[in-house]
């Protein structure tokens, strides 16, 4: 999944000459927090409510507050502007995107092209709702975890047991974390299957790869077979 299919193209920006009062405003009738601060098309820095609130709080406890306060808001954008900007490009996937949010601690990141000019913005909600389509959470459905052995066709094995009995699959997540030494961690999420045919699927695909747990979201049916602090990573990721 790439950003260019998630971020939001109507963006609203400032310019570094403008003002601090017309940069309130934007907040105010847009409900923004942060904006971009442009050049031209190029991303210069970003201005947020943060940045002019603590400027204009020093100077609350002042006799003249009120001129003060008037003076910061004809101020530049410029003077209060970060200029250590993070960006992505539009082509980058939203998982880098997302360990990007994580390391830096940040909301939203503009989007720029790859002659750096600005054409988009994308946000946390915007991650989570990629996430949430990606995964096929929002099917609900039947959800399975397993400790697979890593060889050749061992996912395969269950995918054509999952087909073999109707099931239909939303999405499959592998990884090696927490799982055990030449075995990989599988994430099934399934729908469209005959509930009456699930006991007898999950007891086939048991005897192909250990099962840690498997929740049937339609039914609030649960069956945890491996008693392991992965389990409620298992549930958060799925």
């Amino acid at each position: 999944m790439l950003v260019k299919n998630w971020m939001t193209e109507d963006i609203i920006t400032i310019k570094t000459d403008e003002s601090v009062a017309t940069a309130v405003n934007l907040f105010r009738v847009h409900d923004l927090h942060i904006l971009p601060v442009v050049h031209g098309d190029s991303v210069v820095g970003i201005i947020s409510e943060n940045d002019i609130r603590q400027e204009t709080d020093i100077f609350s406890s002042s006799s003249t507050a009120q001129t003060l306060d008037k003076t910061v808001l004809e101020k530049a954008v410029s003077e209060f502007m970060v200029t250590d900007v993070n960006t992505v490009f539009f082509d980058h996937t939203i998982e880098e995107t997302a360990g990007i949010f994580f390391k830096n601690n940040i909301s939203s990141v503009p989007v720029i092209d790859h002659h750096h000019r600005l054409v988009g913005v994308i946000s946390h909600t915007d991650l989570l709702r990629a996430i949430v389509t990606f995964t096929g959470a929002g099917r609900r459905g039947i959800l399975f975890a397993f400790n697979v052995s890593d060889r050749k066709g061992a996912i395969q094995e269950l995918i054509d047991s999952i087909h073999n009995y109707g099931g239909r699959i939303a999405s499959i997540f592998t990884t090696e974390e927490l799982a055990p030494k030449d075995h990989c961690r599988a994430y099934f999420r399934l729908y469209g299957i005959d509930r009456f045919k699930l006991r007898v699927l999950t007891q086939e695909m048991k005897k192909k790869a250990s099962l840690i747990y498997m929740k049937d979201r339609h039914e609030i049916r649960k069956e945890y077979t491996q008693k392991q602090p992965a389990q409620s990573e298992g549930m958060n990721l799925l």
